[in-house]
């Protein structure tokens, strides 16, 4: 017995689907007389959703077919599909979706002179009184602008105080007002029920007055550690040409050093000359010896103002690195026959 029952209403659905003149194709929203033509793949593709959904509906996938059907419906409505659509939406237990199908084929139905506008009417008022409702209800001082978001459908001021039809279940209220805080509350339906939801307002925003501006004094810079002239990284100026002075006088005091030591062997060797017997010397002895002697006195110069030089490099070189150039020496070099000498002029 199921089988040809099944096969009835099948039968029966598919009657809605198979192509007629355009005049029969109107908005299922806005059920009318008014001529309405979907484009041909439109309509094609509809009938399979339709086809591919209603096999899903009798395996018993309602979800894949409920996504199908709703597919079909939006590229072609047609009385069939929204009643394939309400029957697969009340076994899912969407009862408020069922009523608005069951509704929309009815409307669709007889505004096409459909028979099947009776059967939709019926499944309609059998429905509708398992739907529950729920009304809600603002504060008397919710500012102007003030919405209410029910799970994920904003709705406007226009909707409230009115019985909405809503899914059973858990729903969640949010009110959204002008100067306050959102709102969150949740609700519970049940089946047939109809239940007055009175609507809180959120806390009130703070006010939050604007702080004075302070202006700030500019605050002066201070040179970074590496311009500053005791620094490491770079000696001044004036310590540089210090330290070049420092290698200069040092060079010179070793340059007189060296020579002093040749003048000092050549004065030793000096000492004991052919023709010289003790302190008595002939001519030629006495030359030689005075020689010895000139070169041992230079030696003895020498010697003294190198190592003074050398010293005095030092001293150049240690003050170079420390403390900024504040003095200069001058040497004056003096030479008379076989006396090489030096002086110094310190200026501050």
């Amino acid at each position: 017995m199921r089988g040809p029952a099944l096969a009835g209403s099948v039968a029966f659905l598919l009657g809605g689907v198979s192509p007629v003149p355009a005049h029969a194709q109107v908005p299922a929203t806005a059920p009318s007389r008014e001529v309405v033509t979907p484009a041909g793949s439109d309509v094609a593709t509809a009938v399979e959703l339709f086809r591919q959904g209603r096999a899903a509906f009798e395996a018993r996938d309602f979800p894949t077919a409920r996504a199908r059907l709703l597919e079909s419906a939006k590229l072609n409505p047609r009385v069939g599909t929204f009643v394939s659509l309400a029957e697969c939406e009340e076994a899912l237990g969407l009862l408020a979706s069922a009523r608005a199908h069951w509704q929309q084929a009815a409307e669709l139905a007889t505004a096409q002179g459909d028979g099947r506008a009776e059967f939709a009417r019926q499944h309609l008022a059998t429905i509708d009184p398992r739907v529950p409702r729920m009304t809600l209800l603002l504060p008397r001082d919710a500012p102007a602008g003030t919405t209410i978001r029910v799970d994920d459908v904003e709705l406007g001021a226009a909707s409230v105080g009115l019985p909405i039809p809503t899914e059973v279940g858990a729903h969640i209220l949010v009110v959204l007002a002008p100067g306050f805080e959102p709102a969150r509350q949740k609700v519970d339906l049940e089946e047939s029920q109809n239940q007055q939801v009175a609507l809180d307002l959120g806390r009130p925003v703070p006010v939050v007055s604007p702080m004075p501006v302070q202006v700030q004094p500019p605050v002066p810079e201070t040179p970074s550690p590496s311009a500053s002239p005791t620094s490491d990284a770079e000696p001044p100026r004036d310590h540089r040409v210090m330290r070049a002075a420092s290698y200069a006088v040092a060079g010179v005091g070793l340059v007189g050093i060296g020579v002093g030591s040749y003048l000092g062997i050549q004065a030793l060797a000096g000492k004991n000359v052919n023709g010289c017997t003790g302190d008595a010397c002939n001519q030629s002895g006495m030359r030689l010896r005075n020689d010895a002697i000139a070169d041992g006195n230079a030696a003895t110069w020498l010697f003294a103002g190198g190592g003074a030089l050398v010293a005095t490099g030092a001293v150049l070189w240690l003050l170079s690195g420390r403390t900024p150039a504040r003095s200069a020496i001058e040497w004056i070099p003096s030479v008379d026959g076989r006396h090489v000498g030096a002086a110094a002029r310190w200026a501050w």
